[in-house]
């Protein structure tokens, strides 16, 4: 049996929302959240919308817009993985060492 399924094409996102420390940058940088989970895996939180931001991370964290291309290229500086709008377990570690190597 067959289905028949009309075809959408999909825009990869070429911006990601990230939680930061701060969105006055501090020397040209950002301080971008990153966190411990399960076993101790590092993740950088990313969203895909303000609302999946808020869902993930709460209505009080300062974010940032940063290129998807500029989130990826840290991500072996951080020896992190990107996690695309999980939303966050209180009980994950936030990282608080500066993660720097981005400009703004």
């Amino acid at each position: 049996m067959y289905a028949t399924v009309q075809t959408v094409s999909v825009t990869p996102p070429t911006t990601v929302l990230v939680p930061v420390l701060s969105t006055e940058p501090r020397d040209g940088t950002l301080q971008v959240m990153l966190r411990r989970v399960g076993n101790d895996l590092l993740v950088v939180p990313t969203y895909s919308s303000v609302r999946t931001l808020v869902e993930g991370c709460g209505e009080g964290q300062p974010w940032a817009e940063l290129p998807v291309v500029m989130v990826d290229r840290q991500l072996s500086v951080w020896g992190a993985t990107a996690l695309l709008d999980v939303p966050l377990d209180p009980s994950d570690r936030v990282m608080n060492e500066p993660t720097g190597g981005s400009e703004a």
